[in-house]
């Protein structure tokens, strides 16, 4: 059996991988879609938000002026897209394909995952889902 793939990209609060939060994660897989809206603990860059349109007021998130919802923590969304992921695992393994392989959403992903304590980036080449 083959490894499913799983296409996904992200939209984060920062124009670097360190230290940025995502504010949107979109996967696709086969028919199915995962794309929840995480609100980020601090600002969003200026640089960001002309590049994807999410911008954060108070603790409301809004794209292109337009309230969306619902906005997940960043933890819980992480926890859900790796929930997602494992419904689709069926032991012969996940790859995961990034629209924004030249803007680092590999690395930033695996960041996010690690701040949260849910993956550890020794093994994020190859990591277990939890």
């Amino acid at each position: 059996m083959l490894p499913e793939f799983v296409f996904y990209d992200i939209e984060t609060s920062k124009g670097s991988c360190h230290k940025a939060e995502i504010v949107e994660l979109a996967a696709v897989y086969k028919n199915q879609k995962f794309r929840p809206y995480m609100l980020p603990t601090g600002p969003i860059d200026l640089h960001c938000k002309k590049i994807h349109g999410v911008e954060k007021v108070d603790n409301n998130l809004f794209k292109n002026k337009v309230k969306v919802g619902p906005v997940l923590g960043q933890k819980e969304g992480l926890e859900k897209f790796l929930n997602f992921l494992k419904r689709i695992e069926k032991g012969n393994g996940v790859y995961l394909v990034s629209h924004g392989i030249s803007t680092n959403d590999d690395k930033t992903l695996m960041e996010c995952l690690e701040r949260e304590g849910l993956i550890n980036s020794d093994i994020c080449l190859q990591c277990e889902l939890k």
